[in-house]
């Protein structure tokens, strides 16, 4: 057979590039093509570099070069994790979630994967000191940017007229939090490349990079900023040793002169008015008691793999605390922890933590023995500091597709510091594959093959793994590109293409329990507008029959197939019976066990609760809807509209004076001279008894505990009497598996609650 003639210094420079090119594009890659436009998109990136070299193993396969990777101390516990990760996975209580991630998060066992697998492809590239410091600087340039953007954002100068560029918040990164992670490495990894550059022009341009990324963190002012630069310039200066701080006075008052007027202009009063946004929108975090709780209680019922990787959002809606009601977060699904720690005890358990912990323990006593590596340019410095903030950084926040990816490029970079110019370490040793068509015996550290049929052999598998992880992310993306042109067809009021959208989004992806739901919503939107016209024909009867048929299949498999711990999912349903009550006897009925089970899986969640009296309040079951409202009540006791709403079920009740009561304490919890002031007005007008406020009808002092100052409220609205719902598509923030069944399906029988999953 005739040799394969290929140019081997051609793939030596696209493999060696790749690398450099990630670490300059991942944070601050995006596209508005999909759902959810940065950690998805960066996902994708990732996935497409590790196709890609993947590819070029197959072809170097067949050319008969070497196959290189490195082996670490740090092998064994990153495969311990990824195969406590793969067992919760496969016990997971919602599997497309944890392989695929949860929706708008994507960090779910095939991130991981993907992300490890760059790591291993791409560590023998930094080998060479040139190559490091290269994709340090690529990294440093990128962060540049991402902070340039986010400052010009932060004092609202924009950079387009769309919608997601025109807000204050934006940022390339896709959160404030990871922008300012990234700012704080590119300070840190600046700095000390300023202190090792021996050529001033290459010292000019790391000034500005420092002064760029550190006045970002400066002016956002977070904790979490504070502490990685603190952290990293600590461990620059003492890894960097006197003799060459001595000799770096000027560069090191040029920082100084840089950072000093900063600090000042950042954190004195009178000027910081002038520079620093007090009301900036920072991301919302749960906070770290709740994040304690959650995971504590799950670990509980779920000990040793947790509930799976990315199934916060279930676990929080199950497990968070009654007090999280008495805050201003009560409204918000929250579907990450306070921080990474958290989240890992939680989602794979304790055995997951045992596993985090070994990788952890590993990777300090790599930073450490670095000290001891010699090299010219300072790369084990700048690298182990780099290491250690992006370690420290998942004590504060939750691990991002971005933060994920630059621990493990940090890790590639210390490996590549420990094998510069050859030269392994005790701790790094190259595993070596070469190809050959002599006859050759094994050597030390490496694998020769002799013949070369055997190459085009071994090189069918490499292609066939690209070809079907090419095949998956190719599905995975066209159903989120899909999606997005669905919603998109929503807002431009174009329900005909965001139909036909929406449905090609579940063909590409039948797993995503956030299609189904959102195109139940779509259903119910159309047919309420054909069912709103003047004349309505036969054929629109039709389509409206039809439309409603297929709302209840959509929500259905949505909650009994895809995700039956997804709380927003079943109050979809809900709203879907409750919406055609006219159009099906027992649909009430149906409405009321789907909010029965939502309870059940968010049993702290007050509007739930007043969402279901207002069905028995339409029905005239005035009992019931009064005991759901004054549990709603009792769950938050300054939820206007449970108060509003169980005055309005005691009055129908004849209880006048009770009712008359929970008014009263309404209008104290509204504000001054509002609509919702006017509606409680009018209502307590209408009330047969008439007279002045006595001893007898004022609020309890129960009642009026905590109670100071109007809080922020939803507008009052009866729900037993308000018009059904018109629900609007929207994607959900969480997922699951599943699969469409064949045939449609309607209600035929009372519905009951679906079991929580047995506890492993």
């Amino acid at each position: 057979m005739k040799p394969f003639n290929i140019n081997s210094s051609m793939l030596e420079k696209v493999s060696n590039l790749v690398p450099i090119i990630l670490a300059f594009l991942v944070p601050i890659f995006f596209l508005p093509i999909s759902t959810e436009f940065y950690s998805f998109n960066k996902l994708a990136l990732i996935t497409a570099a590790v196709i890609l070299l993947i590819i070029l193993w197959g072809i170097k396969t067949i050319a008969g070069l070497r196959l290189e990777i490195t082996k670490s101390i740090l092998d064994i516990p990153i495969l311990v994790l990824l195969g406590v990760t793969i067992l919760s996975t496969i016990f997971s209580v919602n599997k497309t979630n944890s392989i695929w991630g949860s929706q708008g998060r994507w960090l779910g066992l095939f991130a991981f994967l993907m992300i490890i697998a760059y790591f291993y492809l791409s560590t023998p590239t930094f080998k060479n000191p040139k190559l490091i410091k290269r994709a340090l600087i690529a990294l440093v340039a990128s962060a540049t940017v991402s902070s340039v953007v986010s400052i010009l954002s932060y004092y609202k100068i924009y950079l387009g007229s769309y919608s997601f560029l025109s807000i204050q918040n934006f940022t390339l990164a896709g959160s404030v939090t990871d922008v300012i992670i990234v700012s704080s490495i590119a300070t840190v990894v600046a700095f000390s490349l300023a202190l090792q550059e021996r050529e001033v022009r290459f010292k000019v341009f790391y000034f500005p990079v420092i002064a760029i990324n550190f006045y970002y963190v400066s002016i956002t002012g977070t904790l979490t900023g504070w502490v990685l630069v603190g952290l990293g310039l600590l461990l620059v200066l003492l890894f960097t040793g006197r003799e060459r701080l001595l000799r770096e006075k000027i560069a090191l008052l040029v920082v100084a002169a840089l950072i000093l007027p900063i600090l000042t202009i950042t954190h004195i009063p009178q000027i910081a008015k002038v520079f620093v946004d007090k009301s900036y929108p920072l991301e919302l975090k749960l906070t770290s008691n709740s994040s304690w709780f959650i995971s504590t209680s799950t670990v509980q019922d779920y000990p040793m793999l947790g509930t799976g990787p990315s199934t916060f959002d279930l676990n929080f809606t199950r497990y968070k605390p009654l007090s999280m009601n008495s805050t201003n977060l009560w409204g918000i699904k929250f579907d990450k922890p306070n921080n990474e720690v958290y989240n890992t005890l939680a989602t794979i358990g304790l055995l997951g933590i045992v596993a985090a912990l070994f990788l952890v323990s590993r990777t300090i006593k790599f930073v450490y023995v670095t000290k001891d590596v010699k090299d010219e340019g300072g790369l084990s410095i700048v690298t182990s500091a780099f290491l250690a903030m992006i370690l420290v950084s998942f004590l504060f926040t939750y691990a991002s597709i971005l933060t994920t990816f630059l621990f493990f490029f940090a890790l590639s970079l210390l490996i590549g510091v420990h094998s510069i110019n050859g030269n392994m370490s005790k701790y790094t040793k190259p595993l070596v594959v070469e190809m050959t068509s002599l006859d050759s015996i094994s050597s030390d550290n490496n694998i020769v093959i002799s013949s070369q049929y055997m190459k085009y052999i071994l090189s069918i598998p490499t292609f066939l793994i690209a070809g079907y992880l090419g095949y998956l992310a190719f599905k995975d993306y066209a159903a989120e590109y899909y999606m997005k042109k669905g919603l998109v067809a929503v807002t431009r009021g174009d329900s005909a293409n965001a139909y036909i959208f929406q449905n090609l989004a579940i063909k590409y992806n039948p797993s995503r329990d956030t299609y189904y739901d959102s195109l139940a919503r779509l259903d119910l939107a159309i047919a309420g507008a054909l069912a709103a016209k003047t004349n309505i024909t036969d054929v629109d009867k039709a389509t409206i029959q039809t439309l409603v048929s297929e709302a209840i299949r959509n929500a259905r498999i949505a909650t009994e197939v895809a995700s039956p711990l997804n709380t927003d999912n079943w109050e979809t349903r809900a709203i879907i019976y409750k919406n055609i009550g006219g159009m099906a006897a027992n649909a009430t009925d149906w409405a009321i066990g789907s909010y029965n089970t939502a309870i059940t899986l968010d049993p702290t969640n007050p509007r739930l609760r007043v969402d279901l009296g207002g069905v028995y309040f339409a029905k005239g079951d005035y009992l019931s809807a009064a005991n759901l409202f004054r549990q709603a009540a009792s769950l938050k006791s300054d939820y206007a509209n449970a108060h509003f709403n169980f005055a309005l079920a005691l009055a129908n009740l004849k209880q006048y004076d009770q009712a008359k009561s929970e008014l009263d304490m309404t209008k104290m919890l509204v504000v001054k001279g509002s609509a919702d002031e006017k509606l409680v007005d009018e209502v307590i007008a209408q009330l047969p008894i008439a007279q002045a406020v006595t001893e007898g009808n004022k609020p309890t002092v129960e009642q009026l505990s905590g109670v100071q100052t109007p809080t922020t409220q939803e507008p009052l609205t009866n729900t037993g009497t308000a018009p059904a719902t018109q629900l609007t598509p929207k994607v959900l923030p969480n997922a699951n598996a599943g699969t469409a069944p064949a045939k449609q399906i309607t209600p035929t029988a009372t519905p009951t609650l679906i079991p929580t999953p047995t506890k492993k």
